[in-house]
């Protein structure tokens, strides 16, 4: 609940400072998309995705503050346009921060289980 007020003051304080331009996709529906399918915004990146909307934004994959769970949805910080991930749960299983997670390549790599 905090995580989504919070974002609602930074797309009100963004709207304020860059005006009603900056951020053309904010108003539009939410789209539904699979994290999977997205493309990585570099090689390396396990969670950055390009948005596919605008090509020239990234979407981070929000999490929760107090415990770090990945949250469903997600906005791009270039045209503002909002997401839902379809795949939420299976990214939670494979997420290394996660509680119920598993572990992060880069660990698995180095044997950091």
């Amino acid at each position: 609940m905090i995580t989504e007020m919070v974002m609602r003051i930074i797309n009100w304080w963004r709207l304020m400072r860059y005006g009603r331009g900056r951020f053309p996709n904010i108003k539009k529906p939410v789209v539904v998309v699979r994290h999977e399918d997205l493309e990585r915004l570099y090689d390396e990146s396990s969670y950055k995705r390009k948005c596919p909307k605008c090509k020239d934004g990234i979407l981070f994959v929000r999490r929760e503050a107090g415990t770090l769970v990945i949250v469903a949805s997600d906005i791009c910080c270039a045209c503002g346009q909002r997401f839902i991930y379809s795949d939420v749960e299976e990214m939670k299983k494979n997420d290394w921060l996660s509680p119920t997670g598993g572990s992060h390549e880069s660990n698995k790599k180095n044997g950091c289980n």
